[in-house]
């Protein structure tokens, strides 16, 4: 779906259409899209900050040293392998 950025917004009227019945209803047509797309933005902002309270909740800070061993998770399904006998665990560390 194509939706308005603020410079299709910033758009001015030429002199040939300013004279014309449509130009009021163009001028509102901007404003109205200017309104929505600002309260959009504002929406997926306040959306974000929920998101990432929610999520903080439950995360842990760790700290891992140099030598530590750690296991690292990769979902990714590698091409050849069955889903069956692939390991999606590695372990890293020295």
């Amino acid at each position: 779906m194509f939706l308005p950025s603020l410079q299709h917004l910033k758009a001015k009227l030429s002199p040939g259409i300013r004279h014309l019945d449509q130009a009021p209803r163009l001028e509102t047509l901007k404003a109205n899209l200017r309104s929505v797309y600002k309260l959009g933005r504002e929406n997926a902002r306040k959306s974000h900050e929920t998101n990432k309270r929610y999520y903080d909740r439950k995360a842990r800070e760790r700290n891992f040293s140099v030598g530590h061993y750690v296991y690292l998770y990769n979902p990714a399904i590698e091409v050849g392998i069955s889903s069956k006998v692939r390991k999606p665990w590695r372990v890293l560390g020295s």
